[in-house]
């Protein structure tokens, strides 16, 4: 029994596409590279990268699926590159480069645009999801996989580091509803399940700090859910660190049939979490949408809901404003993410286009929108380009954004 929390669901028909259309498509998607052939790509430009997954249900989709990776420019111009499958695939860039990977590699693209590739060595067959990612402080990036219930009955996660053309990976006990890093130690927030290996207990989560080389689960806390009907889901695996207090806005209760916003504050000396109420959420059943990383500035934590609007909350007094929407019209089937960077300029990008859909005039529409904290309710966008070509390229229904699937240079903060 594996636990797959989907965050994006498509909904869509496929009519019928003429053949002169399949052809065209066909001879389009012939022309784009498969970057594990390739040594070298040309990244010098490029503004922003971004993946998209194909699910993988069994391992004839696993041989002859594509992921897509596109590398985008300041004017919306773009490159595209196959992958292997990986469901649910991350992408990051650090300082160092571009990180992400497939069910065969895990990849380190410089910034000269060398490609490094080191194999799995673990089965992936039985794990093929990537949960999340998270950077530390030295530019390095760890991906976490849920793997499943082994034969024994124990639970098992996959853990990768990568470190430039260095990967490691572990495979460690129990089950998490997500992780994070501070600094270069890594953490996770263990599941609600009854298991025997002393991790996760029943009805109760707990923050484990993940120790020594071999990332032994150590558990600092255990802590009763807050409603035990409602497990802690769609978190920001990139989190805000005020003293020693970890500041995660997630979704953590379920109030008369609404999922909450709240705010969670784990303690990473002692493990204690507490917990701050700040919003209802609306009504989409199915994702939040969160960007996954926050911004701190003084004393107010900035965060996007899921509605794509800029919310702010007082680490003092835990009032919550609304600081900005942005024209962002979230479906269940759209899709946008945001990245904060470090000179306090805001990246997001947005698709108005359901994924999968070949036939809108003008293709797949998306378009990458800047602004920042020091002047939330100003801001620019772009198109990205060649829509139709866009939607030749994503003509398989599954092929999608993730939660963590959309990555900054950080140049751009320089």
């Amino acid at each position: 029994m594996k636990t797959f929390i989907k965050f994006t669901f498509i909904v869509g028909i496929v009519l019928s596409i003429s053949l002169s259309s399949t052809a065209c498509s066909f001879l389009e998607n012939r022309n784009i590279p498969d970057i594990f052939e390739l040594e070298k790509m040309d990244l010098s430009g490029k503004d922003y990268a971004m993946i998209f997954s194909a699910d993988m249900w069994n391992e004839e989709q696993m041989k002859t699926d594509r992921n897509v990776l596109l590398l985008i420019d300041s004017q919306g111009n773009w490159d595209a590159y196959y992958t292997y499958n990986l469901d649910r695939a991350n992408i990051n860039w650090t300082k160092d480069g571009l990180y992400f990977s497939d069910h065969v590699y895990e990849y380190f693209v410089d910034n000269a645009g060398s490609i490094s590739k080191t194999n799995k060595t673990s089965d992936l067959k039985e794990g093929t999801g990537q949960y999340g990612s998270s950077d530390d402080d030295n530019g390095a990036v760890w991906s976490w996989f849920d793997i499943g219930f082994d034969e024994m009955g124990g639970y098992q996660t996959r853990i990768t580091y990568q470190d430039k053309e260095k990967s490691t990976e572990k495979i460690v006990e129990g089950q998490y509803n997500y992780m994070f890093t501070v600094g270069h130690q890594l953490y996770g927030v263990s599941g609600p399940f009854g298991l025997t290996n002393g991790i996760n207990k029943q009805d109760k989560i707990g923050l484990v700090k993940f120790t020594e080389e071999e990332l032994t689960p150590e558990l600092i806390s255990s802590i009763p859910l807050p409603d035990i009907t409602v497990s802690p889901v769609h978190i920001a695996h990139q989190v805000v660190l005020k003293d020693n207090i970890v500041h995660v806005i997630g979704e953590a209760e379920s109030i008369k049939e609404k999922f909450l916003t709240n705010l969670m504050m784990w303690n990473v000396d002692n493990g204690q979490l507490a917990l701050e109420r700040l919003a209802t959420s609306t009504d989409l059943k199915f994702s939040s949408f969160y960007t996954h990383q926050n911004a701190l500035k003084n004393d107010e934590l900035y965060w996007f809901n899921d509605r794509a609007e800029l919310k702010r909350t007082n680490l003092k007094t835990f009032k919550t404003d609304l600081v900005q929407s942005y024209n962002v019209d979230v479906t269940e089937e759209l899709y946008y993410s945001a990245r904060f960077l470090k000179n306090n300029d805001i990246h997001m990008v947005v698709n108005d286009t359901t994924w999968g859909n070949s036939f809108e005039k003008d293709g797949t529409k998306m378009r990458i929108l800047k602004t920042s904290l020091d002047n939330p309710q100003d801001y620019m966008e772009f198109p990205i380009r060649d829509g139709k070509r866009l939607s030749r390229l994503f003509s398989k229904a599954s092929l999608t954004p993730t939660d963590n699937s959309f990555a900054v240079n950080p140049k751009l903060a320089e």
